[in-house]
């Protein structure tokens, strides 16, 4: 079992080490989906949650349980999967948002003039994050495409 957990972290970290730097800062950002999870499912307390402080019990009964337990999974799937150099994880990374602010339409979290700036926003930063993903040469060879 430790020969395993060894092979696993040297891979990471030569997985890591070959990385474009911009999508080292991805794969980063994307593992700390782990406390997203851990958030979502922990009591830990208030929540502070658009101007309010909510319990743990209206955290998940207003939705917003839920939407940061999934963006945890997506998140921390994502940044695996970046380091295994699945070509799938690029797609799951960007797809995020979208699952997002569908989850938000079926919650009725926020007024739909805010999920329609949120939807303008985040169409935005999927084209910026898409182009980086798939056109960027650097990240094209890491993936070996």
């Amino acid at each position: 079992m430790k020969d395993k957990i060894k092979d696993i972290s040297i891979i990471s970290y030569l997985s890591i080490k070959e990385m474009p730097f911009f999508l080292k800062l991805i794969t980063i950002f994307c593992l700390c989906g782990i406390f997203f999870i851990a958030g979502s499912i922990l009591p830990m307390g208030s929540y502070q949650l658009y101007y309010d402080k909510v319990t743990f019990s209206q955290f998940w009964t207003s939705g917003a349980g839920i939407i940061f337990f999934i963006t945890g999974i997506v998140l921390f799937a994502s940044g695996i999967g970046f380091i295994m150099k699945v070509k799938w994880a690029r797609i799951l990374f960007l797809s995020l948002l979208p699952i997002q602010i569908i989850l938000m339409v079926i919650l009725k979290l926020g007024q739909t003039k805010e999920l329609f700036q949120m939807l303008i926003s985040f169409l935005l930063v999927l084209l910026i994050f898409g182009l980086y993903l798939f056109r960027r040469k650097t990240v094209r060879e890491y993936f070996n495409i």
